[in-house]
């Protein structure tokens, strides 16, 4: 980490940051953690950008720490996905009002999902495609009001983002974007601001798990109704306190809803997970290494990739993919490498082979190992090879095309699978040294009598049996 001033630039990606934070602590960055001296505060404990804020990735500093977490993004690509949300909100908007009239176009309630879900932290870090999805929005947008009947629908519209055209230069939209953040997304009161913030960045999440949801098939209307809603709310100016604690709740329901369908969804296409002993270690040979958690992906490849040579090996949340029985039967697929997404740099740096990212939790790779590097879905890195679909072809050559693995190696083993079906079967369930206060002696009674849980008080009072 080099100070120059009073901010400091990543080794790694060069991203330029300031903090105004007494004593040290650690700044991530690019999936590092690196000790740097802060100036002392001014600011309510907070750390405070210079040219990268992002309300979904800068949070408060700690009291008892003195530190706060910070992953850091190029200004441009912040002011690209900030464009991009504001557009959808638009795009919400309209959605809304074609609906009194049974107007819809199911093509936007997938694409809105997808956008959505790529301006979370550490999915999409591609100008390019930023740019490509903004101008795709307004398209839709435009597309339905045509079917509305734009005559008829321009007089109901506020000014904003349903309006909103786009410019045909990347850094007129860059600067566009700058002025469109959460931060001015403002109420006449702070509650009623902070209340749209919340159901935004729930919304967020909730695209996550709808874009999950929907590369196994699965999709709900109701999810996809919340969503339109809650972007739009986000410019409504009329929202009053009620409004915003009904629509925050809501969108917890909803979230239960998406993550219900999800789970199902998984269990139908890739069987119920049980318990499996996944080793950390490799095999001698070719190597494919898959991050992130989109097991539709993982599938295709393990199918692509039989009677070829290649072992493959996840990476981070991918390690689940092991329990599920439709996944184990791939004789090929083998265990676990490395850690987890902060070790991502390193453990990357080391793999002899193709890497593929999934999902997100994806960071800057080395310019040393970029090329061995694809992304898919809505993962995206500059300069990074995407695939589309589930043509792996060029990922499974780049792997035949590297050393791979010349021993076998065995590090130790993790177990997986502790789903609820697995874990509700299992006797004699130990749930700590006390119960929870929110357990009252009647609903314990009953977990007791239909779980055989067995609540304890210190360690040497009861006798524990493994599994």
């Amino acid at each position: 980490m080099k100070q120059t001033d009073q901010k400091y630039n990543c080794d790694v990606c060069g991203s330029q940051i300031e903090v105004l934070r007494g004593g040290e602590g650690n700044l991530m960055c690019c999936g590092e953690n690196m000790k740097l001296v802060m100036e002392q505060a001014v600011d309510n404990d907070m750390v405070k950008k210079v040219p990268i804020f992002d309300m979904m990735k800068i949070r408060p500093v700690s009291d008892v720490a003195g530190t706060a977490p910070l992953i850091a993004e190029k200004p441009n690509v912040t002011a690209l996905k900030d464009l991009l949300i504001y557009v959808l909100t638009g795009l919400s908007q309209v959605v809304l009002f074609g609906q009194k009239s049974d107007i819809t176009d199911h093509r936007i309630n997938r694409f809105t999902v997808k956008a959505l879900f790529s301006t979370l932290t550490d999915v999409n870090y591609d100008p390019d495609r930023f740019f490509k999805l903004i101008h795709e929005a307004v398209l839709l947008r435009d597309t339905l009001k045509l079917k509305i009947r734009t005559n008829l629908i321009e007089g109901f519209l506020p000014d904003g983002p349903a309006r909103f055209m786009p410019s045909s230069g990347l850094e007129k939209m860059i600067k566009i974007g700058e002025s469109v953040g959460m931060q001015n997304y403002r109420s006449d009161t702070p509650d009623i601001t902070l209340l749209k913030q919340t159901a935004l960045y729930g919304i967020k999440w909730l695209s996550a798990y709808a874009d999950h949801a929907l590369r196994i098939d699965q999709e709900d209307d109701r999810v996809y109704a919340f969503i339109h809603e809650g972007l739009a709310a986000v410019q409504r100016t009329d929202l009053t306190l009620e409004d915003g604690v009904k629509l925050s709740l809501k969108c917890g329901k909803i979230v239960l809803m998406a993550v219900e369908m999800l789970n199902s969804g998984m269990i139908q296409a890739y069987g119920r997970p049980i318990p499996t002993k996944v080793q950390f270690g490799v095999k001698k040979g070719k190597a494919i290494l898959v991050s992130g958690y989109d097991l539709k992906n993982l599938e295709h490849l393990l199918k692509q990739t039989q009677e070829k040579g290649i072992t493959v090996y996840t990476h981070g949340e991918m390690l689940c993919a092991h329990a599920y029985p439709k996944l184990k039967k791939f004789s090929h697929f083998f265990g676990q490498f490395g850690v987890d997404r902060l070790k991502q740099i390193s453990d990357f740096s080391t793999f002899p082979g193709a890497i593929l990212m999934t999902t997100r939790c994806s960071q800057r790779p080395k310019k040393t190992i970029q090329n061995n590097i694809f992304t898919s879905g809505m993962v995206g890195w500059p300069g990074i090879h995407h695939i589309s679909g589930f043509s792996f072809q060029p990922l499974i050559d780049k792997a035949l095309s590297l050393p791979g693995f010349l021993e076998d190696k065995v590090q130790g083993e993790v177990m997986v699978g502790l789903a609820e079906n697995a874990v509700l079967n299992v006797a004699d369930i130990l749930p700590g040294l006390s119960a929870p206060a929110f357990l009252s002696e009647n609903i314990l009674g009953t977990l007791v009598k239909s779980f055989d849980i067995k609540p304890v008080t210190w360690p040497d009072s009861v006798q524990i049996q493994p599994v």
